[in-house]
């Protein structure tokens, strides 16, 4: 199962465990624990909406840091220029 399905599994269960605990699935925060993944699976994982990881090294945790900061740059210059 690829990375996208197994997120919208995770997501899928979390809505249920929410429902039926009759809170909102946007209650809750998904923590994704990146502590045996390369960085290209923590890349993707971004890319695919993932926003808060949990991490005890430190070296992936400035890798996280600069990818996400990256990205955000990104973004402001491409709004920018409209």
């Amino acid at each position: 199962m690829d990375l996208r399905s197994r997120l919208e599994q995770v997501r899928s269960r979390i809505a249920a465990a929410a429902a039926r605990a009759g809170r909102s699935p946007a209650e809750i925060t998904l923590v994704a624990v990146t502590k045996v993944f390369p960085a290209s699976a923590i890349r993707e994982s971004y890319e695919l909406g993932v926003r808060d990881f949990g991490e005890a090294v430190h070296a992936v945790c400035r890798e996280l840091q600069r990818y996400a900061f990256a990205n955000l740059t990104l973004a402001k210059v491409t709004v920018q220029k409209s």
